[in-house]
């Protein structure tokens, strides 16, 4: 099964229905929709657009190429088509699992602590 979306499975997916394929955010628990139909100059023209805060006509034009409906354009838009971390920091000094932030003093995989180090 491939994760990308072709246009003729968009055009059988309901408006209330959410993506079941694609790549999965952990930060959010949402799979954010991948589109057989979007090239890079498309995705560099939809990024150009949410720099200058025009998120509509962004969304509008994403679904303008791939087909899809308004909420799987505004999942790929508020994620720009890749996952967010579930924790972004840096790695932790003993296991190596990413920290939730670049100050913290407990790891959420080992919980190994350094507060008083």
């Amino acid at each position: 099964m491939s994760e990308e979306y072709t246009r003729e499975e968009l055009s059988e997916v309901g408006d209330a229905e959410f993506p079941i394929k694609g790549l999965f955010c952990e930060s959010c628990n949402t799979w954010i929709p991948q589109f057989e139909d979007l090239d890079q100059l498309t995705k560099s023209r939809i990024n150009k657009l949410t720099i200058e805060q025009k998120n509509i006509m962004a969304m509008r034009e994403l679904q303008a190429k791939v087909g899809c409906n308004q909420r799987w354009a505004k999942i790929w838009l508020l994620h720009k088509g890749k996952p967010t971390p579930k924790y972004p920091g840096p790695p932790c000094p003993y296991c190596g699992g990413k920290l939730r932030t670049s100050l913290a003093k407990q790891c959420p995989h080992c919980f190994k602590s350094w507060h008083n180090e």
